[in-house]
């Protein structure tokens, strides 16, 4: 059992007649103190309801993050304690998150509440957009590493990221990446009453619109010779067998391969819900697709002996499967150079290749909208029916034909 309150340390009165706001936590009776990094005069704080008074200037953006604050802590104690971790190591961790988000006097820090996103990202199971939006905070903390209030990232701070990153030779696409993520936790910021009456940064013309990139397909032949490979080793076998159980069924997903478990396979079907979207897809297990499944067959959870965990588990999942992807695609790339091909060879390429290829050879825009999972759930049930199983099946089977028959 454990428990945490907010509390004002009074016998620590500083000079200015102002305490120390403490996290109090106990755990199995042992007591541990973490200092929030924020002062105040006892008067001004409510003792019975753990916040700041609202006669205190800015009392509800503060009162907002402490309580924020104490959610993460009491999840991020809850959990450990399930793990059977050791007290002092808990009190440990908890030291470390709250030294690491401490509240600037102002109550308002970007970084500390970008942070503080991800940890709810992660406990609501998002771990993907968590992991992008930490891979993004790190791009801004390696510019400017300082914990600062809102209001010190103005648009002249933002400009000046953008300049330095098109001065070391980053695409606009991806400036414009780290800038809509920027934008976003901003955003959320204001909805929920963090920053009030602070200029936006995001003034127009500071996010670069993302131009169109070059199409990511290869015709027939050229997955031919992919197919026509012989690969060097087991691992690029495996790199070419994902690329082909892509293809074949329907431009899956690498995210969403490599995550298919056993119980996906129903009816001689695979039914699995895209990780991007959530979308339902159906994809009927023809001759090639089996070949692949039999040729992995495994003890494991997974269709395919990836993943250790489940990406939606736990962080440990993201970290298996980004690993694998680093390795996928490098075997993918030596695969390309072997067969002489010019074009690049990624995750993204079955899936462009199957709806290229599709439409050129006559199969309706719709139909492969839907095959693809791009018609929205909305559109499909109030304005059409969808289509039946059997012209997706049949438009698949027209698409590894046209490929395999040349």
């Amino acid at each position: 059992m454990f428990s945490l309150k907010i509390k004002v340390r009074k016998d620590r009165l500083k000079q200015n007649s102002k305490s120390p706001i403490f996290y109090y936590l106990v755990i199995n009776r042992k007591k541990f103190m973490f200092s929030t990094g924020l002062d105040i005069s006892p008067d001004q704080f409510d003792e019975k309801a753990q916040e700041i008074k609202k006669t205190y200037p800015g009392y509800n953006k503060i009162n907002s993050i402490l309580s924020l604050q104490k959610i993460q802590i009491n999840n991020l104690v809850f959990e450990e304690i399930n793990k059977k971790i050791p007290v002092e190591i808990i009190a440990k961790r908890v030291k470390n998150y709250v030294s690491g988000s401490s509240i600037k006097s102002s109550g308002e820090c970007y970084y500390t509440f970008w942070k503080d996103l991800i940890i709810e990202k992660q406990q609501l199971g998002k771990f993907g957009l968590a992991d992008v939006y930490q891979r993004i905070l790190n791009q801004f903390q390696k510019y400017d590493n300082k914990v600062e209030g809102f209001e010190y990232y103005d648009y002249q701070w933002f400009l000046k990221f953008k300049l330095f990153k098109t001065g070391l030779g980053i695409s606009d696409n991806t400036i414009s990446y780290y800038l809509r993520t920027a934008r976003a936790v901003w955003n959320e910021a204001l909805n929920r009453d963090v920053i009030k009456d602070l200029p936006n940064p995001f003034k127009k013309g500071l996010v670069p619109s993302p131009s169109l990139t070059r199409k990511r397909n290869i015709n027939g032949d050229e997955i031919q010779m992919v197919l026509n490979y012989q690969p060097k080793n087991k691992n690029e076998e495996l790199a070419k067998d994902i690329f082909l159980f892509g293809f074949y069924a329907i431009g899956m997903d690498l995210v969403d391969i490599v995550h298919l478990t056993k119980s996906s396979i129903m009816d001689g079907r695979i039914e699995y819900n895209r990780i991007k979207t959530g979308q339902p897809i159906s994809v009927k297990i023809n001759k090639q697709l089996a070949e692949i499944i039999n040729k992995y067959e495994n003890n494991g959870p997974f269709i395919f002996p990836i993943l250790k965990v489940h990406k939606n588990s736990s962080t440990e999942g993201i970290k298996h499967y980004n690993q694998f992807r680093t390795r996928f695609s490098l075997h993918l790339n030596n695969i390309k150079k072997s067969i002489g091909l010019e074009k690049d060879l990624t995750s993204k390429v079955t899936r462009h290749s199957w709806a290229t290829i599709a439409k050129r050879i006559g199969i309706p825009v719709d139909v492969i909208r839907e095959a693809l999972g791009h018609v929205s759930k909305i559109t499909t049930t109030i304005y059409l029916d969808s289509y039946e199983a059997d012209v997706i099946d049949e438009a698949n089977e027209k698409v590894i034909n046209h490929v395999l028959n040349r």
